[in-house]
């Protein structure tokens, strides 16, 4: 396979969720400061869907541990505004 343009390799990005690991490592070791920045940009990317996950898990384990106890109608107050 010849080498993509950097404007295929973003759209290769930005179509698929997930990368093959042997893509990514191809994109580590092409020069093209381009292409480190469109590695970067994905790579962060995935970090933040990384802790948004973490942060929902967090957030939804009051809910999934009464839902286990058998409750159906949970709910939560938000504390936004809110003065200390």
């Amino acid at each position: 396979m010849g080498k993509l343009s950097i404007r295929e390799i973003e759209e290769k990005i930005i179509a698929e969720d997930r990368l093959d690991d042997s893509f990514i490592e191809l994109l580590a070791k092409d020069e093209r400061k381009g292409v480190q920045q469109l590695l970067k940009k994905w790579h962060r990317r995935k970090e933040e869907e990384k802790k948004a996950h973490e942060k929902y898990v967090l957030m939804t384990n009051y809910e999934k541990k009464y839902r286990n106890l058998g409750f159906q109608h949970i709910a939560g107050i938000d504390e936004v505004g809110r003065v200390i």
